[in-house]
C-alpha cells in the first residue's frame, strides 16, 4: 500500500521544527531559507510529478514544429524558380543538401542510355496547373507541358553514389521561351527548345 504524501509532508514538518528549534543555533532568516526551499521542491515535484502532462506538452511541441515544416515546405516548392535553382545547387553537394533546396517529392527515373556508367536519377516536377501531372519512368523532360504553361518547371539531379554529379533543368524564360539547361562540372549547355 502506498504511503499518504500529506502524512509524508506533515511528518516532514515535525522533523523539521524539532531541527529547528528555538535553542538551535538557526536564526529566523535560516528558516525562511529552508521553507522557502521546500516550499520550491514541492512546486518542481507538482510539476515533473505528472508525467502526462508533460508528455502531452511534448508533444504538442513535436506536433507543432512537424506541421510548421509542412507548411514550410508547400511555401518553398512554390516559390522555387529556374533562378532559385541556378543559384543554389552546386556538383559536389550531397543528396541531404539537395533535398533541403529542392525537398523530397522527386520520381526517380531511368537512363535511357543504357551504355556508360549508371547513375542515380531523380527527377522533380513544379507544374503550375493543379492536378497535372507528368508520369515517365525514364530521365525525359516533359517539353510540351512546359511550353503550354502547365508544367513550371523540371528539374533532373544525378547523383553518383551519394553526390551530386550534374543537374538539367526545363522552363520558360521572362521571353516565354523554353530552354534546356545543363549543368555537369564546369560544362553549362543551354540549349533552346523552342
Amino acid at each position: 500500500m502506498g504511503r499518504n504524501p500529506r502524512l509524508e509532508s506533515d511528518h516532514f514538518k515535525k522533523e523539521m521544527d524539532h531541527f529547528i528549534s528555538p535553542n538551535s543555533l538557526f536564526t529566523s532568516v535560516d528558516r525562511e531559507r529552508v521553507l522557502e526551499r521546500i516550499d520550491g521542491a514541492k512546486k518542481r515535484k507538482r510539476w515533473w510529478g505528472k508525467p502526462g502532462l508533460v508528455l502531452s506538452l511534448l508533444l504538442l511541441f513535436i506536433v507543432s514544429g512537424t506541421l510548421y515544416g509542412v507548411m514550410q515546405t508547400t511555401v518553398d516548392r512554390e516559390s522555387i524558380t529556374a533562378k532559385y535553382v541556378m543559384s543554389h545547387l552546386a556538383i559536389g553537394m550531397s543528396k541531404v543538401e539537395v533535398h533541403s533546396i529542392l525537398g523530397t517529392n522527386f520520381s526517380e527515373v531511368e537512363q535511357a542510355m543504357d551504355s556508360g556508367p549508371i547513375y542515380t536519377w531523380n527527377r522533380y516536377d513544379f507544374p503550375k496547373e493543379n492536378g497535372y501531372v507528368f508520369e515517365s519512368t525514364m530521365d525525359d523532360f516533359d517539353t510540351e507541358g512546359v511550353r503550354s504553361g502547365k508544367m513550371g518547371m523540371q528539374v533532373m539531379v544525378h547523383y553518383d553514389g551519394e553526390r551530386l554529379i550534374g543537374y538539367s533543368l526545363i522552363y520558360q524564360e521572362e521571353n516565354g521561351k523554353t530552354v534546356l539547361r545543363s549543368v555537369r562540372g564546369d560544362d553549362i549547355q543551354v540549349i533552346p527548345v523552342d
